[in-house]
């Protein structure tokens, strides 16, 4: 059974913007090398070029590509989210939202971090 591992603020900012934007469909955001978002593209049975989204996922890592992964797989009590090699900004035009410094604070442990350029999430 899945597990949340939401634990800051920009987490939860990050799902609330995706799912306003992607729904309940699973999607995956590929950059260009100059990190303009290069294509969005709506992730189903049919149209999935790997076993699972998690091969898909890896391959992606090996290539050091730069992405971003949605897939509400039970919406509204299970989403995942992962990206790779994405900046703060590349983030923030992607949900149309800036992140405050207080989105960076643990909820728990009251720990601040930087936006990380690699990430993943399970809600």
């Amino acid at each position: 059974m899945p597990r949340s591992t939401y634990a800051y603020f920009f987490e939860m900012r990050i799902l609330m913007e995706l799912t306003k934007k992607l729904g309940k469909k699973a999607a995956i955001c590929l950059f260009s090398q100059k990190g303009d978002l290069h294509i969005i593209r709506e992730q189903d049975d049919k149209h999935l070029n790997y076993s699972t989204w998690y091969h898909q996922e890896e391959d992606l890592k090996k290539h050091n590509m730069s992405y971003l992964f949605y897939d509400p797989f039970d919406a509204p009590e299970y989403t995942y989210i992962s990206w790779n090699n994405l900046s703060q900004n590349q983030m923030e035009n992607l949900i149309h939202h800036r992140f405050s410094p207080q989105e960076f604070i643990g909820y728990q442990a009251k720990k601040r971090i930087a936006f990380p350029a690699s990430w993943g999430v399970m809600f």
